[in-house]
């Protein structure tokens, strides 16, 4: 069922209980009210007519029968009937009673001094007279023509107001739940419009205070980022593209030169080896955008487990002079560490030791002296690592740029590299609850600070 329909129908069916218990409450206090009206003037009566018969002397029961019959306010169907304490009839004000009156229904009044009941159509009130010892009852019972009458048309009216006010009820509801839904069915209409080549579109956000349009500012903010998904995408996938077709490229060009014709043994030696490092950057390429594939999926599968972060710097290091022997990496530690879980995190050692050679790459990469300090550090519960070199640095502007896949600063885009580097150091930070910051100035080095928890298991 549609929302709007369900808005009307649970509207009206709310509205019609209310409506229902308040007319049903005002027909059943009315009716009380009404009974208890009769029952009293009923009494009245009856206590009147027992008074002329049993107080006034030269009043008997032909006499009071005759006064009776000429009683203007005589109620309709009126019998009213007066007992001695033998249970014999005294007086009767019809010659031929309907109320049928047993010495079991005498004896109740007595007992209970006063006894309000139907018999039939007839509504019946008993009561023991008040003189002492003579424990005379007194009955009297009437059919409440005018109020039965009453009360059938005020249920009447009561059933017509509720069935009239369930159909305004329902046509409300229904223009009630269309101003309700109205915001939604336009969102609703804009959504097919936004496509993958037209996320740039938004849909309305009416008043920007209600509900609907907090549903719609979510939404926005939604394409928003699948937007800056998507472009980041294409921007991955047309720079992969470039770094992986560059050396596909190169090496095919070479190949097809040098068999054009015959070449010395020193020529096929030289090509040989061009042709290795372009692989061995294309293999490296590869590897790289595997790992970012990695530290972006689910992080759950990657095996965690406490590692000695002082170990893997120095493992970093020795990687990194074996291919680089003019590098040169210098770790020192700042601060005393006095506990081995000061130096413990719980993490991937591969990653990390990539994570560390990344960033001692970089530094000497664009060093004059091809050096990078390392400082160990450890700030509350956080192991710090700072790698500072005295490089060509990086302009303000493009300092948060640098972690974006292949993106390469200005002042660096002559020398080699894929871009890859600081965008997977950042990811690897993230998936162990640390984070990368830089701190950098043109002409003056960079120092890139990788924090992350400390392992106290």
């Amino acid at each position: 069922m549609e929302i709007r329909k369900r808005l009307t129908l649970q509207f009206t069916v709310i509205v019609a209980l209310i409506l229902f218990a308040a007319e049903f409450s005002v027909y059943v206090f009315s009716e009380l009210k009404w009974k208890e009206d009769f029952y009293s003037r009923l009494q009245n009566k009856a206590t009147a007519v027992a008074k002329l018969l049993l107080d006034v002397e030269g009043v008997d029961a032909d006499i009071l029968r005759l006064i009776e019959k000429n009683n203007l306010s005589t109620m309709p169907f009126e019998e009213i009937l007066i007992f001695d304490q033998k249970d014999r009839e005294l007086f009767s004000s019809r010659d031929s009673a309907r109320l049928v009156i047993t010495p079991t229904l005498l004896d109740q009044v007595r007992s209970a001094n006063q006894l309000e009941f139907t018999q039939g159509r007839y509504t019946v009130v008993g009561f023991q007279y008040p003189r002492t010892n003579d424990h005379i009852v007194v009955v009297a019972g009437a059919i409440d023509v005018y109020g039965l009458r009453k009360l059938a048309n005020l249920r009447n009216i009561l059933i017509i107001v509720f069935l009239v006010s369930l159909i305004i009820v329902y046509l409300s509801g229904r223009v009630f739940s269309n101003r309700a839904i109205r915001p939604i069915l336009k969102v609703i209409e804009e959504v097919p419009a936004i496509t993958e080549s037209s996320l740039h579109l938004r849909v309305n956000e009416g008043n920007g205070r209600d509900e609907i349009a907090r549903l719609a500012k979510t939404f926005n903010k939604m394409l928003e980022r699948l937007e800056t998904a998507f472009k980041v995408q294409q921007s991955f996938i047309a720079n992969a593209s470039h770094e992986i077709r560059t050396p596909l490229s190169h090496i095919t060009g070479q190949l097809e030169v040098t068999l054009l014709k015959e070449r010395t043994l020193e020529e096929y030696v030289r090509l040989i080896q061009s042709v290795l490092e372009d692989i061995i950057k294309l293999g490296n390429t590869a590897n790289r955008l595997l790992l970012l594939t990695l530290t972006d999926s689910d992080s759950h599968h990657i095996p965690m487990m406490p590692v000695r972060v002082d170990e893997l710097l120095w493992e970093a290091q020795s990687e990194l002079q074996k291919t680089h022997p003019d590098y040169k990496v210098l770790i020192r530690f700042n601060g005393d560490f006095d506990t081995e879980y000061l130096l413990t995190a719980r993490g991937n050692d591969q990653l990390l030791r990539i994570a560390f050679l990344n960033l001692m790459e970089n530094g000497c990469k664009y060093s004059e002296d091809h050096q990078v300090h390392v400082i160990l550090e450890q700030v509350d519960s956080l192991i710090r690592i700072r790698f500072k070199d005295e490089g060509v640095g990086i302009p303000k502007e493009e300092q948060e740029l640098v972690y974006e896949p292949f993106y390469r600063a200005q002042n660096v885009s002559h020398r080699q590299g894929s871009g890859l580097g600081l965008s997977l150091v950042r990811r690897i930070a993230k998936l162990h609850g640390g984070s990368i910051s830089l701190i950098s100035e043109p002409g003056k080095g960079s120092e890139f600070a990788l924090q992350f928890p400390t392992c106290q298991d």
